[in-house]
């Protein structure tokens, strides 16, 4: 251990105690339950760091060169499977991501799209939309995630999401 020196505190935050962080002003949609949801999001360390929140979706994990999730957004990276969500309750639809997730990265695919639907059969905010972006930026799923970004609307818009997968 001679020679070892502390490490610097990182201007941007990264290293030493976290200061608490108060909800981004775009992401305050005026539904108290989901506003809590999204301070929580954000007060929490999470493999992905949150971009958008509000009626967009994007996040990306740290040190990745934003301008691949750039190419995300525009659909630059060819969708190699999809996965359709409709129809299915909070639960089974995590069980599926899941499984999804982890087969598309057993078989080498790199960019799929996840259909979660717009929430027009929901009572007030899309739930899955809420929840899918909810467990791709914390938790076991976030670790298999380098990226993911609303879809452009050819291939489902606000209803669906771009996801761009670790490699295995």
């Amino acid at each position: 251990m001679a020679g070892v020196a502390p490490i610097a505190s990182d201007p941007r935050g990264r290293v030493g105690t976290p200061a608490p962080s108060t909800p981004d002003a775009r992401l305050v949609s005026g539904d108290a339950e989901s506003d809590a949801q999204l301070a929580d999001l954000i007060e929490q360390h999470t493999d992905l760091e949150l971009i958008d929140g509000d009626s967009t979706l994007a996040a990306i994990a740290p040190g990745l060169d934003r301008r691949i999730l750039k190419r995300l957004r525009k659909g630059e990276f060819p969708v190699e499977n999809r996965l359709d969500l409709h129809g299915l309750r909070s639960e089974e639809a995590q069980d599926t991501v899941r499984r999804f997730i982890k087969s598309c990265r057993a078989t080498g695919q790199r960019c799929v799209l996840i259909i979660h639907g717009r929430g027009h059969h929901s009572d007030g905010d899309p739930v899955l939309k809420r929840e899918l972006a909810n467990s791709l930026v914390r938790g076991p799923i976030a670790r298999a995630v380098l990226a993911f970004t609303t879809a452009l609307p050819v291939d489902g818009g606000a209803g669906a999401i771009y996801l761009l997968l670790r490699r295995q």
